[in-house]
């Protein structure tokens, strides 16, 4: 069974960086539970023409499908769902399954 993969495009609240921040240091750290980790985090610098830039993306991955939606149901995340809900303005979810590279 090959990973899940999220790419998510952060666009914070003005001001709420602190806030997003906090919502982090609670959910973050309950990743491994349920078999995530972060891949990868930046913030981006350019983005194509007609789309707004986000302030955050943020790649994590999930052994599977059931091990994020048992992430979300976390007690610890729903607890800091609220900094999150006050702190994030729009997320968009990109999932997907890894593809391989083969050179010929």
């Amino acid at each position: 069974m090959s990973r899940v993969y999220f790419n998510i495009l952060i666009y914070l609240m003005p001001g709420e960086e602190a806030t997003f921040r906090a919502y982090e240091a609670q959910a973050m750290p309950r990743l491994a539970k349920y078999g995530g980790r972060v891949e990868c985090m930046f913030t981006p610098d350019h983005v194509t023409d007609g789309f707004e830039l986000p302030d955050e993306i943020h790649v994590l991955s999930f052994a599977d499908e059931a091990g994020f939606a048992a992430y979300r149901q976390d007690p610890v995340v729903q607890q800091a769902a609220s900094l999150r809900e006050a702190s994030v303005a729009q997320a968009i979810f990109l999932r997907g399954k890894a593809l391989v590279y083969e050179e010929n």
